[in-house]
């Protein structure tokens, strides 16, 4: 039986290990300590995950839940990492004792936190040479309805795949055919970066509706956020990732965002069927949400790092990421996922790209 350990206990892990269950894969579905609380309903339900879709109930079994990364990692050299991007630098932590060059690693999705997982496993001197990769997307529009229940909203009709060292593509490109098909290879991990829309199709929503969000619980940003003022600024946003991906030398397609299309298309199909497959979910009902902590850090800011490092002019970006950090009493370009923080701040474009093209700086 085909194995996989993926680590990461929230909505995405939950709803994809019940999915690759229900698909015949034998799962370990692994929790950092300090939140394995959230896997004591799956525990009490003998590791049974329900999936509520299109009105129908499936319940998947899990071979294991554990929050021994230990064991987590024994199980399978097939390592998937769904979780927030805050938390990348942390599994890097928690994994580097146990880092086998048999091992792939794939972020779904990551916004160049597998560069991250690198960069971290690098500076602590535990680095070997396993296999990364990174999707733009996660598979699913998903939510949890219970402890060891989720609903999957709407699935992924594509899903752009990037992988380091990129001469490793076809080998992990195999190992997700078995997943689902809809995996779709790019260059290398920087291409599939800023492919990730959810930073411009998150963020913005989320701080122009501040004030209908706050304390009113029938608050829906997939049904109430997207006004044409809304709509008009995650465009230019998006203008300013294509502008970048131009000036890095990534090719199309570049899957910009449409009018009247704003959300992660066509990673979920038309836009019609997406935004009214997500209409039902509530929230979010503060800028402390993910979509803002997570997409403004670790997608808005490594967006703008970029940019500066290209001679992009990014304003929408740049005020996004303010209004942001002013919000939430942060500054995003400071502590957020951008070249500098990153050991990159020196390094040329043509040397990053030849680095995550081959695996090595030499």
């Amino acid at each position: 039986m085909k194995k996989m350990t993926i680590l990461g206990g929230g909505n995405g892990g939950k709803a994809f290990g019940a999915d690759m269950a229900a698909k015949g894969w034998s799962v370990c579905l692994y929790e950092v300590p300090e939140f394995a609380k959230g896997l004591e309903g799956i525990k009490a339900s003998n590791l049974e995950i329900g999936i509520l879709e299109a009105g129908k109930k499936t319940v998947a079994k899990l071979a294991a839940v554990t929050s021994d990364i230990e064991e987590a990692l024994a199980f399978s050299d097939v390592i998937f990492v769904i979780m927030p991007g805050f938390g990348h630098k942390r599994i890097a932590e928690l994994c580097a004792p146990h880092l086998k060059e048999s091992q792939t690693y794939i972020f779904l999705p990551a916004c160049f936190g597998a560069y991250e997982f690198y960069y971290h496993l690098n500076r602590m001197g535990q680095w070997k040479p396993v296999t990364l990769a990174e999707t733009a997307t996660l598979p699913y529009g998903t939510n949890a309805i219970g402890p060891a229940e989720v609903m999957i909203h709407v699935r992924q009709e594509m899903n752009p795949l990037g992988v380091f060292p990129a001469s490793k593509t076809g080998e992990v490109a195999a190992i997700l055919k078995d997943c689902d098909d809809a995996f779709v290879p790019v260059r290398n991990l920087l291409d599939v970066a800023t492919l990730n829309l959810n930073p411009s199709a998150h963020v913005v929503p989320c701080l122009l509706s501040a004030s209908a969000m706050e304390g009113n619980k029938d608050y829906k940003m997939y049904r109430d956020a997207f006004t044409p003022s809304v709509c008009k600024l995650i465009l230019k946003i998006d203008a300013e990732r294509l502008a970048v991906r131009e000036a890095l030398g990534f090719g199309k397609p570049n899957y910009p965002l449409q009018p009247g299309l704003e959300m992660a298309l066509p990673y979920f199909g038309t836009g019609e069927s997406y935004l009214e497959a997500r209409k039902g979910i509530p929230g979010p009902f503060s800028v402390e949400h993910r979509y803002v902590t997570e997409d403004a850090p670790f997608g808005i800011a490594f967006f703008a790092s970029l940019a500066k490092k290209v001679g992009v002019p990014t304003p929408a970006t740049d005020t996004v990421l303010q209004l942001a950090g002013l919000l939430n009493d942060a500054d995003y370009m400071a502590s957020g996922r951008t070249l500098e923080n990153l050991g990159l701040a020196d390094t040329g474009v043509k040397t990053l790209i030849a680095f995550l093209e081959k695996g090595s700086w030499n």
